[in-house]
């Protein structure tokens, strides 16, 4: 069944560069809200196009994902049901319904909507979930595991856990839109040219890229198919990328795992 045309997806931008992601029902004219950093801003844009709150979805406990669902849940009109519903991972405390790897979440119940896959993607921080909707076109809502053209920083996990995530999200269909929650896409670029100098693909992107943030868009989604093509991080593997690290460290011989790790503390100093 084709249901890409009953659920679209909307940005809510909020501080500097982050997005929460809203995901609306056309016929319920309800929607689920994933990574709430802050609540005002979501308030604003249910209220304003006339939705209610099915659900919220959390990827990771860091503060700029999880610090409007308090002032969310206190607030009982905006929700379609008098009891909030909060999915995520066990350690925060405001969710209502922890879930963890493998689980399957479906908060449109009445609704003929597939359920979310829950995919943990540990090495941003050691909880961090991601959810894929499998539509027509897979919807991956990955939270700071994935950015277009590279991938969060390593705060309390390790490069070996962000690697496996990161392949285990490379390995999804091709097709699939990924959903991430920072506009970081322009500074990914200016690291992936330095990789990658020669990169047709990538110039051409940035320049696309530069177009939709001139005109106040954000360049997000992104794909897996072009991920795959011009993101250091899951390109660690391809020749060209072992050679530019390796050329940055005046080394030889490294394995994959050690261009990974290398490529992730490159960019960290970047």
């Amino acid at each position: 069944m084709q249901l890409d045309s009953t659920i679209s997806v909307h940005p809510i931008p909020i501080y500097q560069d982050n997005y929460v992601w809203v995901m609306r029902h056309a016929s319920q004219n309800s929607a689920v809200v994933v990574d709430p950093g802050s609540a005002s801003e979501v308030i604003e844009y249910i209220t304003q196009h006339e939705l209610t709150i099915e659900a919220i979805i959390i990827t990771h406990s860091h503060w700029d994902h999880v610090t409007g669902i308090a002032e969310l849940c206190a607030n009982l009109q905006l929700w379609r049901d008098d009891k909030p519903v909060v999915y995520g991972p066990s350690v925060i405390q405001d969710v209502t319904h922890p879930v963890e790897d493998g689980d399957r979440i479906e908060p449109w119940k009445d609704l003929d909507v597939p359920s979310l896959q829950v995919i943990a993607t540990p090495g941003h921080m050691p909880e961090h979930l991601t959810y894929l909707l499998p539509l027509g076109t897979p919807k991956l809502f990955c939270g700071d595991t994935l950015f277009s053209c590279g991938c969060g920083r390593i705060f309390q996990g390790t490069h070996e856990q962000l690697r496996t995530s990161l392949d285990t999200i490379s390995a999804l269909p091709s097709q699939t839109e990924v959903y991430c929650t920072h506009e970081y896409t322009l500074a990914n670029i200016k690291f992936a040219r330095a990789v990658e100098p020669q990169s047709q693909a990538l110039i051409d992107y940035e320049q696309r890229v530069r177009s939709l943030r001139e005109n106040d868009q954000p360049s997000i989604p992104t794909t897996i198919e072009r991920e795959k093509a011009l993101n250091p991080f899951l390109r660690y593997k391809e020749l060209s990328v072992q050679q530019a690290v390796e050329n940055h460290l005046q080394l030889k011989g490294l394995t994959a795992a050690d261009v990974f790790k290398q490529l992730r503390l490159w960019k960290d100093s970047f």
